[in-house]
């Protein structure tokens, strides 16, 4: 059974099933580097496929092998290599861009935080969740659920207030709020099958809404096109969601 990583198998609707190639690889992992990893990184990466769920529920993100695990690094300036080991952070997936990096922390918990390094070669990492685990979950909800849907509406609107944060979280459920990129926060809702994430950065918010329905997003986009008047920044590239808003 698994401990850390059953609801996010389940939003990908996928069977676990324990890859004996990858314990290897991860038992060698820790003899390398005289370290054990955490059990959520364990779990997650001991299961046959793990890395190819990575990168098919992302924007193509690379994502590294576990035999890389704990290696130094170059950054994405092709500078280093860092021993990033040494300051307890183990990368694990780049940007498809070189962009961003991210990190899990070597803190001695069994689900440790995860971190993101937006192109600042390897100086400053901000802790995108508080578990590797919560991470993951909210990275595959945000491309499983919303980011890759036909039926998707989205927005480049003002800076999210408060005030429209209160009326979201008033009118649905609030999912796993993130940090670091891309904006300096990701929040989730839901409702039945009605979805919305939104980017929040200083400067803009971009809001993305999907739902499996045309009538189920209609009723979305009604609820939410007050909060910081959303509604007049609303487009698609999406033939089915047109005529919604």
């Amino acid at each position: 059974m698994l401990r850390f990583h059953a609801r996010t198998l389940k939003l990908l609707n996928v069977a676990p099933a324990t890859s004996a190639i990858a314990v290897a690889e991860l038992d060698a992992v820790e003899a390398r580097v005289g370290r054990k990893l955490p059990a959520s990184i364990r779990e997650w990466y001991s299961l046959d496929g793990a890395c190819a769920l990575l990168q098919r529920y992302s924007n193509d993100d690379w994502p590294l092998k576990v035999h890389e695990f704990g290696l130094p690094r170059k950054d994405t300036h092709d500078g280093g290599p860092h021993d990033l080991l040494a300051r307890d952070l183990v990368v694990f997936r780049y940007e498809n861009q070189g962009v961003c990096v991210w990190a899990f922390g070597m803190d001695g918990t069994d689900d440790p935080p995860a971190y993101v390094d937006f192109d600042s070669q390897f100086k400053t990492w901000t802790k995108c969740a508080p578990t590797f685990s919560e991470h993951l979950y909210a990275w595959k909800w945000d491309y499983s659920k919303v980011l890759t849907k036909d039926l998707l509406v989205q927005a480049q609107n003002e800076p999210l207030s408060e005030t429209a944060l209160g009326m979201l979280r008033s009118k649905l459920d609030a999912g796993p709020v993130t940090h670091g990129w891309p904006g300096h926060t990701q929040y989730r809702f839901s409702k039945g099958d009605q979805r919305l994430l939104i980017w929040a950065s200083d400067d803009q918010a971009d809001w993305w809404l999907t739902a499996d329905r045309e009538e189920s997003l209609q009723e979305l986009i009604e609820s939410v096109r007050p909060c910081d008047q959303v509604g007049q920044s609303l487009w698609t590239n999406s033939e089915r969601a047109e005529s919604l808003f």
